[in-house]
């Protein structure tokens, strides 16, 4: 059976249904129309009624010339009231009907028998009472009556609101009935056979192909289904082979170590491999669609001047692209990445260009690393040279300075050695010291001694600095290591082109009875040499005045660590900054000035040559503090 014939039988049903059903609704309707005017007419003899006996009792209370003419008159209407009237169609339906008649008419004939009696001459008290007791009993029986017919009309009208609304009900369940075994048989024979198919069809939208659509009879939908089960089968081959070329393709994206990305022929990008997500900092789900210059900048090297998109170029000329020039490229999050980059057209197979890619290589380490491999060649052998220059220099500075001892001595009052001398030379000490002092000579002898001893500190200090690093560690105070440190500063040449260091402000704030610490005191110099660099580079850039070291040194008990604070007041450093600030080669000075490993270089010093910790908290304008926590107690080696 087809469904257009199922179709038209149902309706046929449906229309059977529905004319049943009008014509029980409407005879159900007339009859509780019927019942309906019945109640209202009930409703208004009863009114009529309840004014008439009003007027009665006002005038048994009082009986007077305009209540009697009102009664006169509600009585006429009562005699004449249609609602009465009304009642007559009912009387073969409701039996009450006829004495409720009845009743009325006693009613009217004791009012018109009072009339008569009034009109003859005034009535006793007991007429009065009498007639009055009269009418209140069949006014009483015409209420009883009514109420009754009042409730039997209030059933009829809830048996046909019944009856009605049972008509209803059961044409619906008929209807619903109906409805549901058409919706079942075509369910099984046609819409769930539909339906399987859009599941099917949404199982290969989003990749299954494990299910297919039986063949179960010879109907119209089986010939779809069979061609639909071919389909899926063509389908499934092609996304697998597909699937599989594609994991090839990522795999072999994946595993190189260069740079991949490439572009359509409106230059937007629709791959990208993980290292170009790395050096441009873009997700590939965040780049694809985007060109290449709103991901990435790419500068010369050397002039730091924009050099043009190499994919672009490729694009304009349909030509390889290859330069191993150094470039620059930033990416998204301000980092710069030194790379050699090269790019490529593609052509499809009708020899037309479909877009580009292109491939470039980070670079920077290996830079760097021969950045740093001449700069730690120039600084062993500045540390030899100024090693031995120390030791060259100490030995007739050793001289010079026991030399001016000698003369200072030879010239004191209070050597008696020099008598025998000045008295042959027939000289009188006391005038000779008076002379030389007057000249000035014995001062300067003075300030050459003490730059003599100044000089030779500052050299002992250098040949401290220029140690051997693996040397054995000792138990060190760390307050003497601090202050040598800042007077090795003092001589610091760098620093000497920034500020005069005599004129930075140096607040201490060391902690009485410090342990000492088993360390490298050379290496612990270093450090607090190379953060008190970084903290004069950084106040010399903002030009901050008046530059200011703040120097603590303190002790942890609970976990047994002298603590060593070295705060500055400069301009201080973000957040960003500082998460990297140990990191090798991150520098934020200008290109030339800073290679990015003294505080690196000081961090592997603290945590891996003295297991201690070293951080830096800093907030931007306010300055940077530097905190190193350095273990006591150990033996010393």
């Amino acid at each position: 059976m087809t469904i257009r014939r199922i179709i038209s039988v149902f309706f046929a049903f449906v229309i059977i249904l529905l004319t049943i059903s009008s014509v029980i609704v409407v005879f159900n309707f007339r009859e509780f129309k019927k019942n309906k005017h019945l109640q209202n007419t009930i409703h208004l003899t009863i009114q009529d009624l309840e004014n008439t006996t009003l007027l009665l009792d006002e005038f048994f209370v009082n009986p007077n010339k305009r209540v009697l003419l009102q009664l006169r008159l509600q009585t006429d209407s009562f005699y004449h009231s249609k609602s009465f009237e009304s009642l007559e169609e009912f009387k073969d339906t409701f039996d009450l009907i006829i004495p409720l008649t009845a009743k009325r008419r006693d009613f009217l004939t004791v009012l018109d028998n009072f009339y008569i009696l009034l009109e003859r001459e005034p009535l006793r008290d007991e007429i009065m009472e009498e007639t009055a007791s009269l009418l209140f009993v069949i006014s009483h029986e015409m209420k009883s009556y009514m109420s009754a017919l009042h409730g039997q009309a209030q059933r009829r009208i809830a048996r046909d609101n019944l009856i009605l609304f049972a008509s209803f009900l059961i044409l619906q369940i008929v209807l619903s009935g109906l409805l549901l075994f058409v919706l079942i048989w075509l369910h099984k024979g046609f819409l769930g056979r539909i339906l399987r198919m859009d599941r099917l069809a949404g199982n290969i939208a989003h990749g299954d192909y494990s299910k297919y659509l039986p063949i179960e009879r010879n109907d119209e939908l089986t010939g779809l289904a069979r061609s639909f089960n071919v389909m899926q089968n063509a389908i499934r081959e092609q996304m697998d082979n597909l699937a599989g070329e594609r994991d090839k393709f990522s795999i072999i994206l994946s595993s190189i170590g260069d740079a991949v990305l490439a572009v359509d022929v409106s230059g937007k990008i629709y791959i990208m491999n993980p290292v170009a997500e790395y050096l441009t900092g873009w997700k590939f789900s965040e780049a694809v669609g985007r060109s290449f210059h709103e991901i990435a900048r790419i500068f010369n090297s050397a002039t730091r001047e924009p050099v043009k998109n190499s994919l672009q170029r490729v694009l304009d000329t349909g030509e390889q692209y290859e330069l191993l020039e150094q470039k620059t490229l930033v990416c998204r999050t301000g980092e710069e990445f030194l790379i050699h980059d090269s790019a490529a057209p593609v052509f499809n197979r009708d020899g037309e260009i479909t877009g580009a890619v292109l491939v470039f290589r980070d670079i920077t380490d290996q830079i760097h690393l021969q950045e740093v491999m001449v700069q730690t060649e120039k600084m062993v052998s500045i540390g030899e040279l100024a090693a031995g220059v120390a030791k060259e220099i100490a030995a007739p500075l050793t001289d010079m300075t026991q030399t001016i001892t000698g003369v200072l001595e030879s010239l004191s009052l209070d050597n008696d050695a020099n008598q025998p001398s000045a008295a042959v030379a027939d000289l009188s000490r006391a005038k000779v010291h008076t002379f030389l002092s007057n000249k000035g000579t014995l001062d300067k002898l003075l300030s050459i001694k003490e730059s003599a001893a100044w000089v030779m500190r500052i050299l002992e200090k250098m040949l401290m600095f220029a140690g051997n690093k693996t040397e054995s560690k000792r138990s060190s105070d760390i307050t003497e290591l601090l202050d040598n440190t800042l007077e090795l500063a003092r001589s610091d040449y760098e620093l000497r082109n920034m500020y005069d260091f005599r004129k930075i402000i140096i607040v201490r704030d060391y902690a009485k009875e410090l342990p000492k610490v088993l360390c490298d005191p050379s290496g612990l110099q270093q450090v607090f040499l190379n953060i008190i660099r970084n903290g004069v580079q950084s106040m010399y850039a903002a030009k901050t005045d008046p530059p200011r070291f703040f120097l603590r040194v303190y002790k942890d008990e609970e976990r047994r660590r002298v603590c060593v604070e070295i705060s500055d007041n400069g301009p201080g450093m973000d957040e960003s900054v500082r998460k990297r600030v140990f990191e090798p080669f991150f520098t934020t000075s200008q290109k030339g000035k800073g290679r990015g490993l003294g505080l690196s270089i000081a961090y592997f010093i603290i945590t891996d040559n003295h297991d201690g910790e070293i951080e830096v908290r800093s907030t931007p304008g306010v300055g940077a503090r530097f905190i190193m926590q350095l273990p006591y107690g150990m033996l010393e080696q």
